[in-house]
């Protein structure tokens, strides 16, 4: 468990100084944050992880049809913006999901240790549940959940995240494309 720098929903407001983000991405006014406090405080992650997990979600619509499209905004930042921790950039956040109802978890992403995606700034993530999922036997699951964890389990450092505009679409045909009658299909394939 973290001593610090737990999930809460807030209103962002870092001015990079600490590596937080000083707004949303949509535009609401409020995300899930590690540690929201007073403005530039240190309310980072420390001691452990924290994790954020959704509640359960179904990839297909109530007929059973579809592939759920998942897109999420997400924030992090292990470099402690200009204030540097003893161990800057050595820490990682992972976001996993799972469509057995929480039993088994598969990695979506990885951010950090290093890299562009690891040091502040919002970025989109979209995908269809089938990538995580064996549907050889021709079905989707109905109860999925995601999760995002940040930790700090090397030498203290400043580590800032957030998400935002997490989102579960199910998109459907009204009517079954064919060659030849135009209806989505545009080359005929």
């Amino acid at each position: 468990s973290v001593s610090s720098g737990g999930w809460a929903i807030d209103a962002p407001c870092g001015t990079s100084r600490r590596g937080a983000p000083a707004t949303d991405f949509d535009g609401s006014g409020r995300c899930y944050l590690t540690g929201p406090g007073s403005c530039d405080s240190n309310t980072d992650v420390d001691g452990g992880c924290t994790v954020l997990t959704t509640g359960p979600f179904s990839a297909v619509d109530d007929g059973g049809e579809g592939d759920a499209t998942v897109s999420y905004s997400i924030w992090y930042d292990n470099t402690g913006g200009d204030t540097i921790g003893s161990d800057p950039g050595n820490d990682i956040m992972t976001v996993e999901i799972s469509t057995d109802a929480g039993m088994n978890w598969t990695n979506v992403e990885t951010l950090g240790p290093s890299g562009a995606r690891s040091i502040g700034g919002w970025y989109v993530t979209t995908f269809l549940v089938s990538t995580f999922h064996d549907d050889s036997d021709g079905t989707l699951p109905t109860d999925c959940r995601m999760r995002f964890s940040v930790c700090d389990e090397n030498a203290p450092s400043i580590i800032e995240a957030a998400v935002d505009s997490f989102r579960v679409e199910v998109t459907l045909c009204d009517a079954p494309c064919s060659a030849g009658q135009g209806e989505g299909d545009i080359n005929g394939d």
